[in-house]
């Protein structure tokens, strides 16, 4: 517990900066931190701040909310342009980002490497595997001329034919219901 009193005093030096006006990398550089440093210790007192106002902050919520519905309901009987309910949107829309009462966002990405046997693959993925950074322009010519050559050499086969007796020769009569 010996680096929370130094932890505490670098947060309360982070709240008179900013409200100095300074930026955040000045910051870093003037505390002597990382930049991850000073993301965690804004995180740590955006978090503290929510802890200590949370009934304020649900109570805004709920104005915003409230304004927000009564601005639609006069948008749909006419009573406010919908270019100025636009610009009002706007605005609540900042002032929610700036007290933070919009729901956080988080976004993940992912990357694969994945080592295929081609010897494994179904025909359709090893032929996928084998031209995975060639252009379907370049494929597509060469292909054709294959599958040709593998057509000319094979008779044509009849279309399978359903037996004679088959009810899809002579369908049977369909009855209609009273």
């Amino acid at each position: 517990m010996k680096k929370q009193p130094k932890r505490d005093a670098r947060r309360r030096q982070v709240v008179e900066e900013i409200k100095n006006g300074t930026p955040k990398t000045e910051i870093a550089e003037k505390l002597k931190v990382s930049r991850w440093t000073l993301w965690r210790d804004l995180s740590a007192l955006d978090d503290l701040f929510v802890l200590e106002n949370s009934e304020e902050i649900k109570e805004l919520k709920r104005r915003v909310g409230r304004a927000l519905l009564e601005s639609a309901d006069n948008v749909l009987t006419g009573d406010l342009a919908p270019d100025r309910a636009n610009a009002w949107r706007a605005i609540m829309s900042d002032f929610s980002e700036l007290f933070g009462l919009n729901a956080p966002k988080k976004t993940e990405s992912l990357s694969v490497n994945v080592e295929a046997d081609p010897q494994k693959l179904g025909p359709y993925q090893w032929f996928c595997f084998i031209s995975r950074d060639l252009s379907f322009e370049e494929i597509k010519g060469p292909i054709a001329e294959v599958c040709e050559r593998l057509r000319a050499g094979k008779k044509p086969e009849p279309m399978p034919q359903p037996p004679k007796d088959s009810p899809l020769w002579h369908p049977a009569p369909k009855e209609l219901l009273p």
